[in-house]
């Protein structure tokens, strides 16, 4: 362990249960309407469009913190831009 072991603990467990709460919101739309598509709601849903892609994003940051390297910031790069893409895309649809 490392003096930012805890930071990048705290920074995945967010993400997860952020991410967690996310799916929830998003599985529940299904149950709701199984015919028509409807925008989902709540506090993550009204800040960004896509909540589970942010929260993926600080989860791999905290992993970055408590596993520090070049191959770990890569992965943080390369999942934000993966997902900040597929985010714009959703938003434009």
């Amino acid at each position: 362990w490392h003096p930012g072991s805890l930071v990048g603990l705290v920074l995945f467990t967010v993400g997860f249960l952020a991410q967690h709460a996310a799916h929830r919101t998003l599985a529940g739309l299904r149950k709701s309407s199984a015919d028509s598509y409807s925008r989902p709601h709540g506090v993550m849903f009204e800040t960004v469009s896509c909540p589970h892609y942010a929260a993926e994003c600080v989860l791999y940051c905290g992993v970055a913190v408590m596993v520090p390297g070049w191959a770990t910031v890569l992965v943080v790069v390369f999942s934000a831009a993966n997902l900040g893409l597929t985010a714009t895309r959703t938003w434009e649809w």
